[in-house]
């Protein structure tokens, strides 16, 4: 190895040793907070705040209890009801405006207060209520109006026609039948006729009794029209006086038209109008309950 070989590599050392001696360690890692009193470090990141363990998130079942109705949405009425919500504390909840809370808007302002280190209140569920014995259209408002809009919608209708175990129609189809009125639910006088169909052994029941047997029997048979039938008088079935049974048109007396009419198709010796002259004892044209019960005595 030449001289100037040797001095080369000694100055390539010298240089490598003083370079080492000003170079930070790879062990070393530099910090950029600068370090307070008490050892706390300001301009130090926070850490990012995290959300209620999934053990603890309650928000589901939160949001099951203040659904109401069932339906996947918290609507207004069943905020107030369930949560104490006013209008402005709803649209805190409803990020997008659109009128109803969903399961990830609830969720959202679940974490957010429990984040904050706020408490979540639970919201109360719907009531219980013991279904009155009496079925009608007030009842089935009471206990499925869930909204309390004061109609029964599709959702609500479903619950009703499941808790009277009836699975036809659907509830689509009942809905349209009865919604006379097109209001998009069944309400008023639509309920009276959901509750004889969700109930009819009730609404058996509660039929109105007749009051004396003219009521009970006194209905005639229409009369037989069809061609080549024999046309006669309308039929009455039943124990009903006999005044009544001969006041054909039913206006209180028996007159020359009720006997004729009486009489078809058959001919008699005896002609009504002579009938009518001999009861008619006032001479008005028509034989009175009181001149028919004199004429029998």
């Amino acid at each position: 190895m030449t001289t100037r070989t040797i001095l080369a590599v000694l100055s390539l050392a010298v240089g490598a040793l003083a370079l080492s001696a000003f170079s930070p360690t790879s062990s070393a890692a530099p910090s950029s907070a600068v370090q307070g009193r008490g050892g706390s470090s300001r301009g130090a990141a926070k850490p990012a705040a995290e959300g209620p363990a999934p053990e603890d998130d309650a928000s589901n079942s939160y949001f099951d209890a203040a659904d109401w109705d069932g339906d996947g949405w918290i609507r207004f009425t069943e905020a107030e009801q369930s949560m104490g919500l006013d209008q402005s504390e709803f649209s805190v909840y409803d990020t997008d405006h659109d009128g109803l809370i969903d399961a990830r808007e609830f969720s959202a302002r679940y974490r957010a207060i429990l984040v904050r280190g706020g408490a979540f209140t639970p919201p109360r569920a719907k009531p219980d209520l013991a279904r009155p014995k009496k079925r009608d259209g007030k009842a089935l408002l009471l206990n499925y109006d869930a909204d309390l809009d004061g109609m029964l919608v599709e959702s609500e209708l479903r619950r009703a026609m499941e808790d009277a175990h009836v699975e036809e129609p659907t509830a689509l189809v009942m809905l349209t039948t009865l919604d006379k009125d097109r209001s998009g639910g069944i309400d008023g006088a639509e309920l009276e006729e959901l509750s004889k169909f969700l109930f009819p052994e009730q609404a058996a029941k509660n039929a109105r009794k007749a009051s004396s047997v003219a009521e009970l029997f006194d209905h005639s048979t229409p009369v037989d029209e069809r061609a080549g039938s024999t046309l006669g008088p309308r039929r009455t079935v039943g124990p009903i006086p006999v005044f009544r049974r001969l006041d054909y048109d039913r206006s209180g007396g028996i007159d020359l038209r009720d006997l004729e009419e009486l009489q078809r198709p058959l001919r008699s010796a005896v002609r009504p109008a002579a009938v009518l002259a001999t009861l008619d004892t006032d001479g008005n044209g028509s034989i009175s309950p009181e001149e028919f019960a004199a004429a029998m005595r």
